[in-house]
């Protein structure tokens, strides 16, 4: 299954808009990237495509099967209720949106005010999709792609709250904020695995590799983005689990937010591709993916932003994901993804998308933060504000209009004796402006 599109009218910021998703080079994932401001839509867009996975059909309130998730029924206040509806079948409908596979049958929906949503599909992988992932549902299948999402507020322990239990590794895998069951405890599955794996060395058993080959795995993905080794153990009553590195255990509760984010999304997503009743024998990792990932960067410092999707566009080649970033050093990691960039229209509140332009390793910081976030000062605001005046007052001056040479020129120490590299800078502008104007601007 692999998404090539999405359509939205009257959703969230999005008045009309229509978003292609190109392909990437074959043998590593294809990763799509939606930067812009805050209320840009870039979440909007996440939850939209989530929405026609997950969604139940089903216009009753939430209650104890859970056909609805917190993250579709938030997702129906997206809804524009002072417009005229958009066709004759859906009267009260104003707010819809589709989402375009390749080769099947698109996902439409409609966000009905005061009902819900209603998804339609012609799509049998959709339609068996989300047969698996009722919380009821625990019959083993044969499975060919999941889909999965994962939010910036995240984390390993109960604060989530609890939901039903379900043995299902479907159930939740498209909410964004999983809420905790006994069967999906990321301290349980750490347990588990490290006791069957030493039972099976005890006993000789044929599966002693496998049995600890995806939390190892999980040990070595996190190493390589935090940039030392870690591993997982368990503390003297062999009964809590713990994390090792530089000879000391901690506490799950205990090590850096930054490594605990990086572990509550890849360590559930861990456990259900371990789980999941797969149609045939293909590595975990290699499997058909559809991941939606909401501020990747969410607690990561600026090393670990550059190495955490380059590390996940290898750990799962044949993935499609998307993610919503901040960080030009996230933009700027990976080569043959694709940037898609939203622009908020300030006065009416609305957003469009650029068309996607691929990313390149070798365009530096400087140009990302201008080329994709629109961020053109190198300065501070208060430096940068004076720079601004520097510049008119430079500029009033080479037009011949009469100004205060004085006050410039103290405006410019004061700017020179800012930091090195800006004395370079004005020293430099003065000398321009004394050869354009055959006078003599110096602060020497």
């Amino acid at each position: 299954m692999r998404i090539e599109g999405l359509e939205l009218k009257n959703i969230g910021v999005f008045e009309d808009v229509k978003m292609e998703f190109p392909k990437c080079p074959d043998g590593q994932a294809e990763i799509h990237i939606f930067t812009g401001v805050n209320g840009s839509g870039k979440s909007t867009i996440l939850k939209a495509l989530a929405c026609g996975f997950e969604y139940v059909n089903d216009f009753s309130r939430i209650d104890e099967n859970l056909n609805i998730s917190e993250d579709v029924n938030n997702f129906k206040s997206y809804a524009w209720h002072d417009t005229k509806p958009i066709s004759t079948e859906y009267p009260i409908g104003n707010s819809k949106g589709k989402i375009l596979l390749r080769n099947d049958s698109p996902i439409e929906f409609v966000i009905l005010p005061g009902l819900g949503i209603d998804v339609k599909s012609d799509s049998q992988d959709v339609a068996f999709h989300r047969f698996c992932i009722t919380p009821k549902f625990e019959e083993a299948v044969a499975v060919n792609c999941a889909i999965f999402s994962y939010s910036a507020y995240r984390n390993i322990g109960d604060n989530n709250g609890r939901t039903q239990d379900s043995k299902n590794p479907l159930y939740q895998a498209v909410k964004f904020i999983k809420k905790r069951d006994k069967y999906h405890s990321i301290e349980e599955w750490i347990k588990k695995s490290l006791y069957k794996k030493s039972y099976s060395k005890i006993h000789g058993g044929e599966k002693n590799v496998s049995y600890g080959a995806t939390l190892a795995k999980l040990e070595k993905v996190i190493g390589s983005i935090i940039g030392f080794e870690v591993r997982f153990g368990l503390d003297s009553i062999l009964e809590n689990p713990v994390m090792i590195y530089a000879g000391r255990s901690f506490s799950l509760d205990s090590i850096p937010d930054g490594i605990k984010s990086l572990i509550s999304w890849l360590a559930d997503l861990c456990i259900r591709l371990d789980r999941i009743p797969w149609a045939d024998d293909v590595p975990v990792f290699n499997r058909n993916l559809i991941l939606f990932l909401d501020e990747i960067e969410n607690h990561l410092h600026i090393k670990w932003q550059r190495k955490v999707l380059p590390i996940v566009q290898k750990l799962l080649p044949n993935a499609q994901i998307f993610v919503t970033t901040h960080s030009p050093f996230v933009v700027n990691s990976i080569d043959d993804a694709w940037v898609h960039r939203l622009q908020l229209d300030e006065a009416t509140k609305t957003a469009t998308i650029a068309p996607p332009q691929g990313t390149s390793t070798g365009n530096s910081y400087v140009t990302e933060l201008m080329k994709t976030f629109e961020v053109y000062e190198e300065y501070g605001i208060p430096v940068s504000e004076k720079l601004q005046q520097f510049h008119q007052m430079k500029n009033h001056i080479l037009e011949g209009k009469n100004g205060n040479t004085k006050e410039f020129l103290t405006l410019a120490k004061d700017l020179a004796n800012v930091s090195p590299s800006l004395n370079n800078d004005i020293q430099i502008q003065l000398r321009k402006l004394s050869r354009q104007t055959s006078k003599e601007f110096s602060i020497v």
